[in-house]
């Protein structure tokens, strides 16, 4: 959603991973391989949410093609076990970032977060496109910042905010709005791991 309504009108964006299916266990076709091996721009999440693109999304880099990590370009967080109640620590963006398993890859779940990697995106899809993209970028940055503001809004008015989540996938999203998840079914950031004994 974020890359297109960037790019609307200059480019047409193919998203890979359809609505409801995991990311986690997303294979890709053969058509799916043409389409990333003759794209102007791949963009990914990275921090291997999308495992089953790792090989494909490497040889597609070896091959010369742009691929930016959305992980690459944000203040990442390291995982934690909610279940423990340990608290998510800050980590420094790098370019390893998108290439570690001890780091949250649940990027987008902050509009803050999000905003700190548009800058970055802007510019890659604007070299990779030719266009001028600073106006898209302007509108998107605002409208992720008012959501921003009212989800600190919202969330700022809940005395005690304390959320069950699937999987530890929240902690971008209550590192910002001051809420505490105080349990996971499964313990661990990606769907792939079972869910333990004493969650179930």
């Amino acid at each position: 959603a974020v890359v297109s309504e960037l790019v609307e009108g200059s480019a047409n964006v193919v998203t890979l991973i359809p609505d409801g299916q995991d990311p986690h266990d997303f294979e890709p076709s053969a058509k799916d391989l043409e389409t990333i091996n003759n794209a102007a721009l791949v963009v990914a999440n990275g921090l291997d949410l999308e495992e089953g693109l790792d090989e494909a999304l490497a040889n597609a880099q070896q091959a010369g093609v742009n691929v930016f990590y959305v992980a690459d370009h944000v203040t990442v967080l390291d995982i934690v076990d909610v279940n423990d109640h340990s608290d998510h620590g800050h980590v420094h963006r790098g370019a390893d970032a998108s290439h570690s398993h001890s780091q949250d890859p649940h990027v987008w779940l902050s509009p803050h977060t999000v905003r700190e990697a548009l800058p970055a995106l802007a510019k890659a899809a604007s070299d990779a496109l030719e266009v001028d993209l600073a106006a898209a970028q302007l509108a998107l940055d605002n409208e992720l910042a008012a959501l921003d503001t009212e989800l600190l809004s919202l969330f700022s008015a809940i005395d005690n905010c304390q959320l069950v989540t699937g999987h530890n996938e929240l902690g971008y999203f209550v590192d910002r709005y001051g809420c505490t998840v105080v349990a996971a079914i499964i313990s661990s950031t990606s769907t792939n791991a079972e869910a333990s004994a004493r969650n179930t």
